[in-house]
């Protein structure tokens, strides 16, 4: 077998995280990747990943990227980060995995869409549900005609987050300017489903509702308004 790609992880915690908790098990199970390098934003905590993954730690992103070890990067940090981090991967020629959303407003995303072009690498966006097999099965289902023809979709989307609980390790999502929240993530993931099994939307009609305004803050429950931005 050819040599397998190497992959660096930005923003794998050993604490906690979809890093820790989606990433890391999945570059190690798959055939063809190599988890060799995780980067956190400290000496202390990139220690730790090291110790927790058992690959070398860096201490920054972009110490990671300046790598010369690193095939592939993976960017898995708060929206606020993405920009830098994928420029410079981008620039230093690695092949790119960034999580959704990818910029924090159009802007950014086209920033670095573009740049994404003129580097001629293989670039991916966390939008995963649309590869899950039910959804490939469905699609495929749809695309051939055994279902019929599709006049309209209905779709729910729950989630455990967003609720009137937050842990403290997720209150910096609570603020507009991080660009991720109820809308930009478990909206956008679950119109990219929905666009990815039957097709693109011709109308859409998006009333928004604050169904919990007032949230419990972190360990001491703290009550405060939740600002929709």
């Amino acid at each position: 077998m050819a040599n397998p790609l190497r992959v660096g992880i930005i923003g794998a915690s050993a604490e906690d995280g979809w890093a820790r908790d989606g990433h890391v098990p999945a570059v190690q199970a798959l055939d063809g990747l190599e988890l060799v390098a995780v980067a956190t934003n400290g000496r202390k905590t990139a220690d730790a990943a090291a110790r927790a993954f058992g690959v070398e730690g860096f201490a920054s992103g972009l110490e990671l990227i300046r790598s010369p070890d690193i095939d592939v990067v993976t960017v898995a940090t708060r929206v606020a980060d993405h920009r830098a981090l994928v420029l410079a991967a981008l620039k230093a020629g690695r092949h790119l995995y960034s999580e959704w959303p990818l910029g924090a407003g159009w802007d950014e995303t086209d920033a670095m869409a573009a740049a994404a072009d003129r580097a001629g690498v293989h670039t991916a966006i966390g939008l995963q549900l649309r590869e899950s097999p039910a959804a490939r099965r469905a699609r495929a289902l749809i695309a051939s005609g055994t279902i019929g023809r599709v006049l309209g979709v209905s779709v729910q989307s729950a989630t455990a987050g967003f609720g009137p609980d937050v842990a403290a390790t997720f209150l910096d999502l609570e603020a507009p300017e991080a660009f991720a929240n109820l809308v930009t993530i478990q909206g956008a993931h679950t119109i990219d489903l929905a666009i990815a099994v039957a097709g693109g939307i011709a109308e859409a009609d998006a009333p928004a509702m604050a169904r919990y305004p007032e949230t419990r803050a972190g360990d001491t429950g703290e009550r405060r308004p939740r600002t929709r931005g």
